[in-house]
């Protein structure tokens, strides 16, 4: 790759990471006005939030990949051409995205809404997943196969509250 094809794709990569990351963490900021409350909600949800130490047993595999992530540039730079600037600026953004995983969030659950890592999902987008644990929910996004699991963090008092009231929506949900 000629090497201002290399900057001009490296700089390509950087600007959509750096959009990725600003748009998560702001939402990781604003969810607080989403979820103003924690525990029993008016409307007959739930809403709790997370530690430290929860968010890394829950953010585990992400944060392994994202390491990953934030290796495989450095083998690849030397044969593409791509200033070392590039890569030390990547692997700054992509851990930025990892302090804004590993950040405590709040979460909520209600009749028609899940409302995990600053996004808001209907249920009408999401199932349990077939995998068990009993530090983390985990749901799958529909249409989405195993590329798109979604779990939910928090104590296990926290967990088993949030379980049974999914346990009740998607009853409910099947119900009507």
């Amino acid at each position: 790759m000629e090497y201002s094809e290399a900057i001009g794709f490296g700089i390509g990569i950087v600007v959509i990471t750096s959009m990725v990351v600003i748009y998560d963490l702001w939402r990781i900021y604003t969810i607080r006005r989403d979820i103003p409350l924690l525990g029993k909600l008016d409307n007959g949800g739930f809403a709790w939030q997370t530690s430290l130490e929860e968010e890394v047993v829950r953010d585990i595999p992400g944060v392994i990949t994202i390491g990953v992530m934030m290796a495989l540039p450095w083998f690849l730079s030397a044969e593409s051409g791509t200033p070392t600037w590039l890569v030390v600026l990547f692997d700054v953004l992509l851990f930025l995205h990892v302090i804004g995983m590993l950040l405590p969030k709040r979460y909520a659950i209600t009749k028609t809404h899940l409302f995990v890592d600053g996004h808001i999902l209907p249920w009408s987008a999401l199932k349990m997943s077939t995998r068990k644990s009993k530090n983390r929910i985990i749901l799958q996004r529909k249409g989405w196969w195993i590329f798109a699991p979604l779990s939910l963090g928090g104590t296990l008092v926290d967990l088993s509250l949030a379980r049974a009231f999914i346990i009740d929506i998607s009853h409910n949900s099947a119900d009507e």
